[in-house]
């Protein structure tokens, strides 16, 4: 079954100016369409499917690197969140004792 042909123009001419330079821009560098036989061989499919397994993987394996960076991250914002509390429960204790009334 041959392909249908994408329209070179459009019926309203105001729609076709505004669409100048979007979804039909550049099309004629591709040259005119397949006459219904198909120009993919089944090798072609079958290298694409492989590349994009291929391609896959290596997302996996940056995901899984992204990860543990983040887990490290988590972890060291944590830890200087905690020593920051520290420091500021030191400084509440500090004054709290300068402006404690003379006992006595």
């Amino acid at each position: 079954m041959p392909r249908a042909r994408m329209p070179t123009t459009l019926a309203n001419p105001a729609l076709e100016s505004s669409m100048r330079g979007c979804c039909y821009a550049g099309l004629e560098k591709y040259g005119p369409e397949p006459s219904g036989a198909m120009s993919v061989t089944r090798d072609e499919i079958l290298n694409l499917f492989q590349e994009i397994a291929l391609q896959s993987k290596e997302t996996d394996r940056k995901l899984q690197k992204t990860a543990l960076q983040q887990k490290k991250t988590d972890r060291q914002v944590w830890e200087a969140n905690k020593a920051l509390g520290r420091q500021c429960n030191r400084l509440g204790e500090f004054v709290e004792e300068r402006m404690r009334p003379g006992v006595g």
